[in-house]
């Protein structure tokens, strides 16, 4: 799953150069000394969480360590529910990932990301930046949960949506001088899981496992590294990640959100309505509702950041709102990263507001969204629903170690 993936996009044949890539120059680089290991941690915080809990892993770094392979990670868990009824996990998609409610990473005492409703923002990222197909079969095999047993045990397996680790680049964990920490603190029952006509009470964790691959290169490569960190050079790590609000939308036919947000490069600006009554209801199964009335005289969505608009037009139309949706994930015209909505659904079930603010698509550049201190969110038309807004600002990120193996993060 992506953000800013670019592969498979459309293009005219008049866009691309005629000049054969065999008579171009070949970046092969010569071979390297190195192994892999795929590597099974256990959390650090026991092998057995309740609901509302935490779980943790204390990723070891240093020397020797190696490097955590980008994209890689998963996560492993046995989950027993206790319902009244058979139980399914809440959301469309049905993911066990809406057992998560926040996503920590910490390097040390330094927070690299944290992303607070961390299962909404899963939901988005499932159904609109990546495949349907992924969400059909793969995902059905390993995160999906519908008519579950209360008291039987199912075991499950999730990638983690953390920008850290699924960037392109591997985590050299044998440069940090600290711990690497991914904490994950556990949603109610009542939010993880939806049971038709009855209640869930709680559900039990056990044996989590955090699943990664290692890769150790030649310990003369890892010294030759620290020699240009010590004449002045810094390791730089980009990701993209996001930060989360969560508002409440009153009954009225208006909603406006003013954020202070302190951003170097906001790249998008992603949010979503869940009927107030859906959110309350622990037997309900919440959907991403549109709020808005689909009529061009009396219906828009404005983004503004540090008070000039991210689109100059004002969006009207749910078809509309979906183009730009897909924009702001960096998805128009690309034929691998597609929703899982329908025509039928889209507005009641997978319904997603988006905005763009990158100003460029080189995937080699760090800084391609604008900075931004203040942003302002406002609908104005909307039917008149009381609703829980969940909004998230996507940026890119820069982790920096130094040469002692410190670390700091740019946003």
């Amino acid at each position: 799953m992506s953000l800013t993936g670019r592969t498979g996009v459309m293009v005219p044949s008049s866009a691309i150069s005629d000049i054969p890539n065999s008579l171009l120059s070949k970046r092969q680089m010569k071979a390297m000394n190195s192994r892999n290991q795929i590597i099974e941690l256990a959390a650090s915080n026991g092998a057995s969480q309740n609901d509302s809990g935490v779980i943790s892993f204390n990723i070891g770094c240093g020397a020797g360590q190696g490097y955590m392979k980008a994209g890689s990670a998963y996560l492993q868990f046995e989950f027993t529910p206790t319902s009244t009824a058979n139980s399914a996990f809440n959301g469309e998609t049905a993911s066990c990932a809406n057992v998560i409610r926040s996503l920590n990473i910490n390097v040390g005492g330094l927070q690299v990301e944290m992303i607070n409703d961390y299962k909404e923002y899963y939901r988005i990222i499932q159904a609109h930046a990546c495949n349907a197909n992924y969400v059909e079969r793969d995902a059905s095999i390993t995160e999906k949960g519908t008519a579950m047993v209360s008291g039987t045990a199912l075991t499950f397996c999730v990638p983690l949506a953390s920008g850290l680790l699924q960037q392109d680049n591997h985590v050299p964990l044998w440069l940090f001088n600290s711990q690497l920490q991914v904490q994950l603190n556990l949603a109610s029952a009542a939010e993880a899981l939806y049971v038709a006509g009855g209640t869930a009470s709680a559900f039990k964790i056990d044996n989590p496992v955090l699943i990664y691959e290692k890769i150790f290169c030649d310990a003369d490569f890892e010294n030759a590294v620290r020699q240009k960190l010590a004449s002045g050079g810094l390791y730089e790590l980009p990701f993209v990640s996001a930060m989360s609000y969560r508002s409440a939308s009153a009954a009225s036919n208006t909603f406006s959100q003013n954020i202070g947000v302190n951003l170097t490069s906001l790249s998008g600006c992603l949010w979503a309505h869940v009927a107030t009554a859906d959110v309350a209801n622990s037997g309900a199964k919440k959907s991403f509702i549109t709020a808005n009335v689909n009529t061009r005289g009396t219906s828009n969505r404005v983004v503004r950041c540090d008070g000039s608009q991210l689109i100059q037009s004002q969006v009207y139309s749910e078809k509309t709102s979906f183009m730009e949706m897909q924009r702001a994930l960096g998805s128009i015209n690309d034929v691998n990263q597609t929703t899982v909505a329908t025509s039928s659904n889209w507005t009641t079930e997978y319904f997603t507001n988006g905005q763009s603010a990158e100003r460029f698509s080189d995937a080699d550049l760090t800084m391609r969204g604008r900075a931004c201190n203040n942003l302002v969110v406002e609908e104005i038309g909307r039917d008149a629903t009381a609703t829980t807004v969940y909004l998230y600002l996507v940026y890119t990120g820069v982790l920096i170690v130094s040469a002692d193996g410190s670390a700091v993060v740019s946003k």
